[in-house]
């Protein structure tokens, strides 16, 4: 049976689990090397969690597993991590034992061997939105395995500004965890107090909007994220002032290749309506409050005000 969407996965073992027909052979394929280890973890602690995990790798062969110690009483389940080996080996380590096989790539003569009793996950196929879903029910369940109540805005702040990396994401994810430690219910601002690559997401979302006339979302600026809003705020009125420049000069638009077609359109229309004049202007007042944020002692949150109400009045 194959599966390549984690969620009916996941209730397929949880079925078989309460039915007793769970499978002794399952595969994830796909994905990065944290999801498969991740996932092979949820099926070993669903289905194999009284059962020894054993990893067969270079320094524990197939024909290790195979002749195992007789003096050995404890049941043991095996990971084969992108092990490749004869076939009939393979199927005989099925015959014997519980096994997950772990891979970037489905080996197709394996799977057709065994596709009548496996149960595979199918990642490889994976669009970018199902992934953005398996991650949030990634976090969704460690947070109640740490007894946690998180809403859907916390998970998708989350894994959107996590992006796709697992590994990372989890990590963000133990350090929520500890930041409330003294509370069950996580909310969004906990995430970004907490999570640096969160706070640097908002970061770019408030120095587009500052850039390109839009209505800026609330943010606390202290010393380190002031410098990090300076950069930020600097590459957009650089994407603005040449847009206008190549408008006004009847010049081939820049090319901004990282920037998706729909989000630089909306630059455009945007840095239109002001004129290369305003960027300029704007580029000045943001080389002044660097000089100031590093020269004056005033506090990171009166000098943001101040350059915004600059910035504003350069619109006029």
């Amino acid at each position: 049976m194959q599966f390549q969407k984690y969620s009916p996965f996941l209730h397929h073992i949880k079925a078989a689990l309460e039915a007793s027909t769970g499978s002794v052979c399952y595969g994830v394929f796909g994905g990065s090397y944290f999801d498969r280890q991740y996932l092979s973890q949820v099926i070993i602690n669903q289905i194999f969690k009284d059962f020894q995990p054993i990893k067969i790798d270079s320094a524990f062969s197939l024909s290790d597993a195979l002749a195992p110690s007789l003096f050995d009483t404890k049941q043991k389940v095996y990971l084969v991590d992108g092990v490749t080996g004869p076939l009939h080996e393979l199927c005989d380590l099925c015959a014997q034992f519980p096994v997950v096989f772990l891979a970037e790539r489905i080996d197709k003569p394996l799977y057709d061997k065994l596709k009548k009793q496996a149960v595979w996950l199918d990642l490889t196929r994976e669009k970018p939105w199902e992934k953005q879903q398996r991650l949030m029910l990634f976090v969704d369940e460690v947070m109640q395995s740490n007894n946690k109540q998180v809403g859907r805005d916390v998970l998708q702040r989350l894994v959107e500004g996590c992006g796709d990396n697992t590994a990372y994401l989890m990590q963000e994810v133990e350090k929520l965890v500890l930041y409330t430690a003294d509370r069950r219910k996580v909310l969004v601002q906990d995430v970004e107090e907490v999570c640096q690559s969160v706070k640097l997401q908002k970061g770019w979302e408030v120095a587009a909007a500052v850039s390109f006339g839009w209505e800026v979302p609330a943010i606390e600026v202290d010393v380190d994220r002031l410098f990090a809003l300076l950069g930020q705020v600097r590459y957009f009125l650089n994407i603005g002032h040449a847009i206008c420049a190549a408008y006004e000069e009847n010049l081939p638009l820049p090319s901004y290749p990282s920037i998706p077609q729909n989000t630089f359109a909306k630059y455009q229309k945007s840095a239109v309506c002001f004129g290369s004049v305003y960027f300029q202007a704007a580029l000045c007042e943001l080389t002044k409050m660097d000089f100031h944020a590093r020269t004056l002692r005033l506090s990171p949150d009166l000098l943001w005000i101040r350059f915004l109400g600059r910035i504003r009045a350069n619109r006029l």
